[in-house]
């Protein structure tokens, strides 16, 4: 099912128009994609108005509303180290299990101390030990159906932590995939062709049609000629105003409104002829609708219909979560929900049964056989010879027609007059053979018995109709073509000459105005930790209190090793600064902490474990022996220019400025602060990067496509950033420059000072990207603690700044 609709933001209603209803989803059949077009609305004094605003993000979710799982078990595994049965993984825990079974099975762990569980609308409150520690836990074993979550997270109630426990059901079908789908532009096509046949004439009539979908404004053109622009909505007596300037001397558009769209009829001067066909140039149209693709083709979905109802359908819940980016600058981003209840019913027929259809062999085949096409069967019209009898003697007369045809037609009229001579009346026509037959004049019927000189023109015509046969001509047998294409190679030769990289390009703008521009999205974000920190209007990180910190994570530093251990499970006596390489086949699970998510390592991926947690390592610098923690890699932002937006004399400047802290929210005791021994410093390590983009060849010969961005193994800027409890206003940047002749080079931007850039982009068409990486503290702290802050990219210490945080082709 395809839908374009309005959501409303005032209301959250969806709806199909901007007056329309509430939007109704019919019954789905399942395994159908949902397709969703959004644009979006809001009421103004009463009235529905569309408004642009910059979407961040979309998730459409399909499933039950806080739902329970029906069958199947889990069991626990709490707390970082390895999970061994009795000790920290209980035994399995029922979908339905009450309190006290969810009790007795933490109960049964040792070293956790006393447990007390409460239940409470579907969630179960845990308390463990005397509630002074924060325990993390992860469900392992999972056989819950319909498939669910297991939550686990703590509260923290007046200096104690409370756990709580909750299954839930997971979506049946979600995507967070959106593109931006720009309707149809309008076009135009020909219904009908002028002409005219001796009296008779008709006019040419073309149609434009606009798609009901298209927004925006166009011109009509008839050749070099162009109309005013057209805006919508319009009318067929606003398109006639406008067609005006394009019609000839004494000639009239004239317009007829159906359904989208008109249809133009050329007239007076311009009628019975064949014209031109009009053209549609669009000048101004909107982004395109954001439109999603929900795909309930999925597992979940068909176990949410097993055991229904005796219709087999099932009610679900639609969610369309949207996130736009505030319009007051450093305001947090605004969450939409709208929600839409829909029936989704099982299909009739699987896919992959199909019925072969049922052949009678003892019945010919019929006219319904497709023959196949050729050049052979294409027909160009009527074949005929003409010529003058008459001699003033001869009363029989041979007429050699060539047409190769068996049966012809015989049109006979007065040369004087064009009386048309009466056959079988009047003269007689017999076939001689396929290129010849032979006419007699009825003698009773002429003057003296004879036929005067030239006095009958005789018109023969074959029964069937001439085949085209392909065939091809030479430029020299049409006259005067050589002397245009040879006119017209040396006029682009000329041109080409004038320009140093031979090919031409315009703008019609100077050279240093903006011709392209990227606004880099903006960043506030705190490592290691779930939480979200907003700031209030001009404040920066220096402003937020030690009180308003997220709790303080765990932080993890580079390992320096020269060759991974291979491990097909988590080593059982880990050894702290060894890098492991994982070569077991299923992916395997590492259990988060320290304000940590636990992450999940594929085949030939490395991790390491610091005596407190395990984390995920990568390399940088594949030469190096130095293993970075994955968890603080950040690619800041990634954008493509092209050869057409950075043509020759232009720059594309990147710059870029951010704010970086290493805090904690034990500053809120100063002097204890101080001297507390989990207290660290940390780097990261800036690059500016450039890379290629590649397309699959295989098989021959592939269309335009995009396989990978190739990223050069040299940035164009690299830079290491000490990360301390004082806030740092940092700025960068790049040039990427373009010559007259075509040849590319590059700055790096180091505070507002350039030097030449590390590399060069191969091609004018390239990416940029801008990565943290390198993240590392001081060695030999025990337990480092703390959260990095990082606020930008368009931080500036200069008032009225308005490049930073931009990519601008000048």
């Amino acid at each position: 099912m395809q839908a374009s609709l309005f959501a409303n933001l005032s209301n959250l209603t969806l709806s199909t128009s901007l007056s329309g209803g509430s939007f109704s989803f019919p019954k789905i059949v399942a395994g159908a994609d949902l397709t969703l077009g959004l644009r979006f609305a809001e009421t103004i004094e009463g009235q529905a108005t569309e408004i642009g605003r910059a979407l961040e993000s979309v998730k459409v979710s399909l499933g039950m509303m806080d739902a329970r799982p029906t069958s199947g078990s889990y069991k626990l595994h709490l707390g970082t180290d390895p999970a061994s049965a009795g000790v920290n993984l209980t035994a399995a825990i029922a979908w339905d299990a009450t309190a006290a079974q969810v009790q007795a099975a933490l109960e049964a762990l040792t070293g956790f101390g006393s447990v007390v569980v409460t239940a409470e609308g579907g969630t179960f409150r845990i308390r463990i030990g005397d509630g002074a520690t924060e325990i993390e836990a992860v469900a392992v074993e999972n056989t819950l159906r319909p498939v669910a979550f297991v939550e686990w997270y703590a509260v923290e109630v007046e200096d104690e932590y409370v756990h709580e426990l909750r299954l839930t059901q997971t979506p049946v079908a979600q995507t967070v995939d959106f593109a931006l789908v720009a309707a149809e532009a309008p076009s135009i096509s020909q219904i009908q062709a002028g002409g005219e046949n001796d009296d008779i004439t008709w006019n040419e009539i073309q149609k434009l049609s606009v798609p009901p979908e298209f927004r925006g404004s166009f011109q009509i053109r008839r050749g070099y000629a162009k109309t005013p622009p057209i805006g919508l909505p319009t009318s067929a007596e606003d398109i006639a105003t406008a067609l005006e300037g394009l019609a000839d001397l004494d000639g009239e558009f004239l317009v007829t409104e159906v359904q989208d769209g008109v249809l133009i009829e050329f007239s007076g001067e311009m009628g019975g002829s064949d014209q031109a066909l009009l053209t549609v140039q669009v000048l101004d149209q909107p982004a395109g609708d954001p439109t999603c693709t929900l795909r309930t083709d999925t597992a979940e979905m068909w176990s949410a219909l097993a055991g229904v109802n005796a219709v087999k359908e099932v009610k679900l819940i639609l969610e369309i979560r949207c996130v736009f980016a505030d319009e007051e600058e450093d305001e947090a981003n605004k969450v939409y929900i709208f929600r839409q209840e829909l029936t989704m019913v099982a299909p009739v027929d699987a896919g992959t049964r199909n019925a072969a259809s049922e052949i009678d062999w003892n019945q010919p085949r019929g006219r319904r056989a497709i023959l196949p096409f050729s050049p052979g069967q294409v027909l160009i019209g009527n074949r005929d010879y003409q010529v003058t009898i008459g001699n003033g003697s001869a009363t029989s007369f041979t007429i050699n027609h060539n047409l190769d045809a068996v049966t012809v037609q015989v049109m006979i009229k007065e040369s004087v007059g064009g009386r048309i001579v009466v056959h079988g009346v009047e003269f007689e026509a017999a076939m001689t053979n396929a290129n010849t037959l032979t006419v007699t004049p009825q003698a009773a019927t002429l003057a003296g018995g004879v036929l005067g000189s030239g006095a009958w023109t005789v018109l023969v015509v074959s029964a069937g109709q001439a085949q085209y046969e392909a065939h091809e001509h030479a430029i020299e047998e049409i006259t005067g073509l050589r002397e245009e294409l040879d006119a017209l190679g040396a006029a682009v030769t000329a041109l080409e000459d004038l320009v140093p990289t031979g090919a031409l390009t315009s703008r019609d703008v100077a050279s240093g105005t903006p011709v392209a521009q990227w606004v880099l999205p903006p960043v506030l974000e705190v490592y290691p930790s779930r939480a979200v920190l907003t700031l209030g209007e001009g404040e920066t990180l220096v402003d937020v209190a030690a009180g308003d910190l997220p709790r303080d994570g765990g932080l993890v530093g580079a390992v320096h090793d020269a060759a991974a251990t291979d491990v097909t499970a988590l080593p059982g006596s880990p050894a702290t600064g060894s890098v492991y390489k994982y070569t077991g086949t299923a992916d395997l699970l590492l259990a988060g902490g320290l304000g940590r998510r636990g992450v999940t390592i594929k085949t030939n991926e490395h991790f390491a474990w610091d005596g407190r947690v395990w984390f995920k390592v990568v390399k940088v610098e594949g030469t190096k022996t130095s293993w970075y923690p994955e968890d603080f890699d950040r690619e800041l932002f990634v954008v493509a220019v092209s050869s057409k937006q950075l043509i020759a004399k232009r720059v594309a400047e990147l710059n870029i400025g951010f704010e970086v802290a290493l805090r904690s929210r034990r500053e809120r005791d100063a002097a204890g602060y101080t001297g507390d021994a989990r207290n660290t410093q940390a780097q990261w390590v800036l690059l500016i990067e450039h890379g290629a983009f590649t397309g699959e060849t295989s098989p021959s010969t592939t269309d335009t496509n995009l396989k990978a961005i190739t990223w050069n193994a040299t940035p164009i800027l690299s830079h290491r950033l000490i990360v301390t409890r004082n806030a740092g206003t940092h700025s960068f940047g790049c040039r990427v420059n373009r010559s007259a002749g075509g040849v590319l080079s590059t700055d790096a931007i180091f505070y507002g000072a350039s030097e030449a850039g590390g590399s060069v982009p191969a091609a004018a068409d390239f990416a940029l990207r801008a990565r943290l990486v390198r993240f590392d503290i001081i060695d030999g702290v025990a337990d480092p603690r703390g959260v990095v802050l990082l606020r930008g990219l368009n931080v500036s210490l200069t008032e009225g700044d308005e490049k930073t945080g931009k990519l601008i082709i000048r």
